[in-house]
């Protein structure tokens, strides 16, 4: 139990350092956690973007699958296409973090909660 309590301070240690703002779009982005801070889950949906191209999406605890793969970026757009090819997920980029389009994403999302326009910091 203190080993799960010591792993969910962590967690929140790293998350309460991620990023609040995304590079200009002529830029590449840097290596950055972005985390969906107003979901109701103790370890909130996450996305470490890698400056090699490639993306971690955590979605839950309690699912097994994390989205990796890679990533590319269009102006304002950023889509994550994951390695096994069964998703992808479309984000905006804007100043306070990405937002979740949903509409132009997988229907996939590892048991979370994460509306359309929510919003990754």
């Amino acid at each position: 139990m203190k080993r799960y309590i010591a792993a969910l301070l962590a967690a929140a240690l790293l998350l309460a350092g991620s990023a609040c703002s995304v590079k200009p779009q002529d830029e590449e982005l840097p290596l950055r956690v972005y985390a969906y801070r107003e979901s109701d889950d103790t370890v909130p949906p996450r996305i470490t973007i890698e400056e090699d191209g490639r993306f971690q999406f955590s979605f839950s605890v309690i699912s097994s699958y994390i989205g990796t793969g890679t990533y590319v970026q269009d102006g304002d757009l950023l889509v994550l296409h994951t390695d096994d090819g069964k998703y992808h997920y479309a984000f905006q980029l804007a100043d306070d973090g990405l937002v979740f389009d949903a509409d132009s994403s997988s229907d996939f999302l590892g048991h979370a909660d994460i509306p359309d326009g929510a919003v990754f910091q």
